[in-house]
């Protein structure tokens, strides 16, 4: 199960590294990977200019001046194209999650993972992430709106990325082997590296990491779309 480590050369150094390698190489998934990371990062940029046109609108109304017709319409069409965006953007991480959990599944039959044993894994990355969100009270998103409530995470799209972390998280597992080896191999503040990162895309509240900064987008540990 090591196999498809050996043609990828680690981003980063150190375990980190090793963690990296085992995760750039993927099957025959990587194109329908790297044309949905696109697509979502594409709208993702779209809804940020839209909600900040309409929270310029806003702004205006707040401070009593009163908006034009042109304004108004510009106002109705912004919010149609947002809410016709964040749906869009819901079914594409659906889709990568569905992608990165048929990794995972490859990846434990590969390695010839028991069922029994299988089941641990997936809950020990439960227990990782569940152990990273208990902790909020309340974590608010950019838009104001609740991202996680006494630990539980109410947002969407932040519930689907961290379910395609979990399958990554999996992956990883299984091709390392054991949750042991896993562990020795830095995994544990792997997933917290990247927890950071996506709840830096939610939120702008500062997020303390025990462990190291979260990657850059470059550094990304599992970037399919860097492929090819």
């Amino acid at each position: 199960f090591f196999s498809r480590m050996g043609t990828a050369t680690p981003r980063r150094g150190g375990l980190l590294g090793v963690l990296d390698a085992a995760m750039q190489v993927a099957p025959e998934s990587i194109q329908a990977m790297k044309d949905t990371n696109k697509e979502i990062r594409e709208r993702m940029e779209n809804i940020q200019d839209q909600r900040q046109d309409l929270e310029t609108l806003k702004l205006k109304e707040d401070l009593g001046m009163k908006l034009s017709k042109t304004e108004r319409q510009t106002a109705r069409r912004k919010e149609k194209e947002l809410n016709k965006n964040t749906r869009e953007t819901l079914k594409l991480e659906k889709k990568k999650v569905d992608i990165l959990e048929q990794e995972a599944e490859a990846a434990l039959k590969d390695a010839g993972i028991p069922d029994e044993i299988k089941a641990g894994f997936y809950t020990n990355v439960d227990n990782y992430v569940n152990d990273f969100t208990k902790d909020f009270t309340t974590l608010p998103g950019k838009d104001g709106k609740p991202l996680i409530i006494k630990g539980e995470i109410k947002d969407q799209n932040l519930k689907l990325e961290i379910q395609a972390l979990k399958a990554e998280a999996v992956t990883l597992m299984a091709k390392f082997g054991s949750h042991d080896a896993f562990i020795r191999n830095e995994g544990r503040q792997w997933i917290l590296s990247n927890m950071n990162q996506i709840l830096d895309k939610y939120t702008n509240k500062r997020i303390p990491n025990e462990n190291q900064p979260p990657p850059s987008e470059e550094e990304r540990t599992v970037i399919f779309d860097e492929q090819g």
